[in-house]
Formats: C-alpha cells, structure tokens, sequence
C-alpha cells in the first residue's frame, strides 16, 4: 500500500531535475480550474450541498474517505509530482484527477436530489420546473465545452506514429513501452495494418 501511495514504481517518471514548488502550484491550480469549469458555479453549489447532505444523513466515514480520495488524486498528487508544468506534462496529468471529478459529480447528484425532494414537499410546479431547468445543465455544459473537448481533428498522434513506422526497414522488429507509443503506433499497425511486416 505504501508503495502504491507513495508512487515508488513511478520515481523515475514522475521526478525532473527543474521541477519545483512553483510546478507544484500550477498543477493544482490547474486541477482546480479545471474543477470549476466542469462543475460550473451552479453544479459546485450542489456538489457543496450533496457533501453537507450526506455529513448529515450520517455517512460521515464515507464523506470523510471521500474526500481523502478526492485530494489524493487531486491536489496532494499535485504536490508528490516531479513533473515540470507544461503542455505535455498536462496532458500525461490530466486523466489523473478522473476519480476525484467522479465523487464531484456524485455529490452534485446528491445535492441535486436533496434540493428536488425538499422543493416537492413544498411546491409541485416549482420542483417540476427546477427539474427542467436542470435538465438544461448539461446542455449548456456541453455546449460551453465542446471547443476544448471536441478532438475530431486532433491527429498528432496519428501522425506520429505513421512518421515512426515509415522510419522503419523492412521487417524491423520496434520496441515500445509507454501507452503514448504503443497505443497510436500499435493501432496503424495491427488495426489499420500499416507496415505489417513490421514486429512490435
């Protein structure tokens, strides 16, 4: 467990000599950025909610183990990091943080439910338009994302990979490692059979 924690299998791949304290920084500023435009302050608002809900109905080890998970593949992962912040850096830190926009969501269900319930005790019509409105949440957070998420044309690593098979003689026999490579290279080449002579 200490070992899994602590990242050691990671120690020659997380650490760069000119990393410091200010990469740290960005990392979790990033991760905090990138919470709140996936949130939005509505969505943020219930996920507050969500967590005081489920403090309150008395699930407090799971609230309590929650938010441990949250800031350990969050902001303390930031922290144990060696990485320079940087584009690519980014972009192999980016999916890190996946659990911890799970529980977000979930405690913005929670919070979501809390408040329907409580309007639906009151005033049907009121909870009935809340719900629509809601409804309209992902809507618009698709709509306000779909810029940075829409990869349609992204082909770098397309690209990428069919420059290093071309690169190859005839019959080579590639190495490689990291799911960086091996996934693009290995797709043109077992999927799209691109150079299959080639061994990977």
């Amino acid at each position: 467990m200490v070992f899994y924690v602590g990242r050691k299998g990671y120690a020659r791949v997380d650490v760069s000599a000119t990393a410091g304290w200010s990469d740290k920084l960005q990392f979790a500023a990033y991760f905090l950025r990138e919470a709140w435009a996936a949130l939005t302050p509505i969505g943020a608002g219930f996920a507050v909610a969500g967590l005081v809900r489920q403090w309150r109905a008395g699930f407090r080890a799971g609230v309590a183990g929650e938010v441990v998970a949250l800031l350990g593949c969050s902001l303390v992962l930031a922290f144990v990091l060696g990485f320079d912040y940087g584009y690519l850096k980014v972009a192999v830190f980016r999916p890190y943080p996946l659990v911890a926009c799970g529980l977000m969501a979930l405690w913005m269900g929670v919070g979501v439910d809390w408040a329907l319930t409580a309007l639906r005790s009151k005033r049907r019509v009121m909870a009935s338009l809340a719900t629509a409105a809601l409804l309209l949440l992902p809507v618009c957070l698709l709509w306000r994302n779909w810029a940075v998420n829409n990869r349609a044309h992204d082909d770098v690593a397309t690209r990428q990979a069919r420059v290093m098979l071309a690169a190859l003689e005839p019959n080579a026999v590639m190495p490689v490692s990291s799911d960086a490579d091996t996934g693009p290279i290995g797709y043109l080449n077992i999927v799209e059979h691109e150079r299959p002579d080639v061994t990977l």
